[in-house]
C-alpha cells in the first residue's frame, strides 16, 4: 500500500494541535492513529465497506425494522405538508397581490340602490370661493380690473393711452401671476 506524505494527509485534529507529529499519547497512538502509521485515511473507505460487509444483517434488519419504516413515513408526510404550507402561502400572497389593486377606481364601488341611504357616500362638493386663497383673489382682481382698463381704452379714445398702458400692464401682471400659481 503506497504511502502519501504527511503534507497531504491532514486529519482534524492537525489543524488544533500545530505539534501533531511530535506528540504522542501514553499508549502509543497519535491522535488515535497508531504512532508508526502516519496516513491513518487513507484506507477509510476500505475500512468502511469492510464494517458494512461485515455487519450487513444487522444493517439490513435496521433498514427492514418499523421504525426505520415509520421514519421514512414521518419523513415523507413532513416534506408533504412543507410542500403543501408553501403553495397554500403563495396563493395566499397571490390573492392578496390581485385584491390590492380592487377597489381603486371610481367605478369599483359596489352598493345596491335598496341600500343607499341618503347620507351614505355622498360628500357635497366644497364652495369654489372657499377654496380659492387670497393670493388667487388678488390675481383674478388684477386680470379682471385691466381687462376693464382695456376696453374703457376703446371706448374713450382720448384716455386711450393711459387706460389701455395701464391696462395691460395689469392684464399681462395677472395672466402670468395666475400661471405661475397654478405650477
Amino acid at each position: 500500500m503506497p504511502r502519501r506524505s504527511r503534507r497531504y494527509s491532514v486529519t482534524m485534529s492537525d489543524f488544533n494541535n500545530s505539534s501533531a507529529s511530535e506528540e504522542t499519547s501514553r499508549d502509543g497512538t497519535n491522535g488515535g492513529v497508531p504512532a508508526g502509521d502516519t496516513a491513518g485515511n487513507d484506507n477509510l473507505d476500505s475500512q468502511w465497506s469492510e464494517f458494512l460487509s461485515e455487519h450487513a444483517d444487522d444493517v439490513s434488519a435496521l433498514d427492514a425494522s418499523r421504525t426505520a419504516k415509520r421514519f421514512e413515513r414521518e419523513a415523507a408526510k413532513q416534506d408533504r405538508l412543507r410542500h403543501e404550507r408553501q403553495r397554500k402561502e403563495a396563493e395566499r400572497q397571490f390573492k392578496q397581490m390581485a385584491q390590492s389593486e380592487q377597489g381603486q377606481g371610481p367605478r369599483d364601488f359596489e352598493t345596491s340602490i335598496l341600500d343607499d341611504a341618503p347620507d351614505d357616500h355622498f360628500t357635497p362638493p366644497t364652495n369654489s370661493d372657499a377654496s380659492m386663497d387670497h393670493y388667487t383673489r388678488v390675481y383674478l382682481m388684477l386680470l379682471v380690473s385691466g381687462l376693464v382698463l382695456v376696453v374703457l381704452g376703446f371706448v374713450f379714445p382720448r384716455l386711450s393711452a393711459a387706460f389701455e398702458s395701464t391696462g395691460g400692464m395689469l392684464l399681462l401682471i395677472g395672466i402670468l401671476a395666475l400661471i405661475m400659481r397654478k405650477r
